[in-house]
């Protein structure tokens, strides 16, 4: 009797390109390099919050960043961070920058002809305390990647021009500028020709402004059980 075998063979497909690796800092561009990792800054050296990314392997046609501002004391939104329509602050008080400065070690994102504008959107939720900032770019055609460098994103700058600390804010004043702040990369994602998206992973999801005295990034975890005083607060910075 002859018997009959049946092999299965398990067709095992190609590895899966590697996830880019979101950058999340204070001003993403320096003299020295594209990146320099700075997880705590104080307001008044400056309010540029840069994202960057290393390691797209896949071709795409478009990006999009979510970033969530937070206070860290769990104490009601400042007014110097309400820059959303109908804030303390006034709208156009945030500037989105895509390519990096000439001479500028980062390296581009996309290069192409014709830069497509952002779409942009700042939302404040009341209910979960916090400032929502979201940037997409779609791309007229599907861009390259270069795997090994690394790219800018977007810099966003705030306009603090109005903002004053909480014991000296006025009426037309947006107060709360020495608050402690933690600032979340909720994603980076890019857009495959096909439609489908792929996330980038967060080495370094949170960084934080004037919170080094309030243990920087590792403070924003959670928000006290119970809401500081200001008076508790104030003291902290004197």
């Amino acid at each position: 009797m002859h018997r009959l075998v049946i092999i299965a063979i398990l067709l095992v497909p190609g590895a899966a390109a590697a996830a880019p690796t979101a950058l999340l800092t204070w001003q993403l561009e320096t003299l020295a390099g594209c990146y320099r990792a700075m997880d705590d800054q104080y307001l008044e050296a400056g309010t540029r919050l840069g994202v960057g990314v290393t390691g797209p392997a896949e071709p795409f046609t478009a990006y999009a960043v979510s970033i969530d501002a937070l206070p860290q004391d769990g104490l009601p939104m400042p007014e110097a961070w309400r820059f959303e329509p109908g804030g303390c602050q006034l709208a156009d008080r945030v500037s989105w920058k895509t390519h990096p400065s000439p001479g500028s070690p980062c390296g581009w994102l996309f290069a192409m002809s014709s830069e497509p504008p952002p779409s942009t959107a700042i939302t404040f939720d009341a209910g979960a305390n916090r400032l929502r900032l979201e940037f997409s770019i779609s791309l007229p055609q599907a861009a390259e990647p270069f795997p090994g460098d690394e790219s800018l994103v977007t810099i966003v700058a705030f306009d603090h021009r109005s903002s004053v600390p909480t014991i000296d804010a006025a009426e037309g004043d947006c107060g709360g500028r020495e608050r402690p702040m933690c600032f979340s990369l909720r994603s980076l994602r890019f857009q495959r020709p096909d439609g489908s998206w792929f996330e980038a992973d967060r080495p370094t999801p949170v960084i934080t402004m004037n919170a080094a005295s309030w243990d920087g990034p590792a403070g924003c975890s959670a928000v006290p059980a119970r809401p500081a005083t200001w008076g508790a607060v104030k003291g902290r910075y004197r």
